[in-house]
């Protein structure tokens, strides 16, 4: 590339040797005099350096972008540094409080040990204790019209997403 003393010369490529004349690499000669790979009587240039990307701002702008560029260094440091510490700790809390908790059949109430029938004087039933609904129910056992109700009415895009409503939180 030509380069004249006027700032960036023209996007010109080097020229090189040209096709209609074979050289000693290219009519499958292994020797290779003068160290040149491409065949041609003349060394090749070394390429011109590039220049390392500098600002072209005005100093008090350059400072100010410095000043600008380590308060986000600091403060995303800072943050994601944060966010790691609070999940672990979340985490571990989270850990903590399952690992405590009873059993679900254990938490369900006393219902399932047995039905106590109270009467008044007048043998008329005032009160049950116990089992009086005849077990846990799951959603496999309630009727779907049931099931279906209260998940309508609880959020009526639950087979729509993916277990979180972030339009319903919005």
């Amino acid at each position: 590339m030509a380069i004249s003393g006027k700032g960036r010369g023209p996007l010109v490529a080097d020229r090189r040797v040209s096709a209609s004349r074979p050289t000693k690499a290219t009519a499958g000669g292994t020797g290779n005099k003068g160290g040149n790979s491409k065949g041609s009587g003349s060394p090749r240039k070394p390429a011109p350096r590039r220049q390392t990307r500098k600002s072209h701002h005005n100093p008090i702008i350059g400072f100010f972008l410095g000043i600008l560029s380590l308060i986000w260094r600091v403060i995303w440091g800072v943050t994601w540094r944060v966010s790691v510490v609070g999940g672990l700790i979340l985490g571990c809390v989270i850990f903590y409080f399952y690992a405590k908790l009873t059993p679900v059949t254990d938490l369900v109430d006393a219902r399932a040990r047995g039905s106590v029938t109270m009467l008044d004087r007048n043998d008329k039933v005032f009160a049950w204790r116990g089992e009086t609904f005849g077990g846990m129910i799951t959603a496999d056992t309630v009727s779907p019209y049931l099931h279906d109700a209260v998940v309508a009415t609880e959020d009526r895009r639950f087979y729509r997403h993916f277990g979180i409503s972030p339009r319903g939180i919005a």
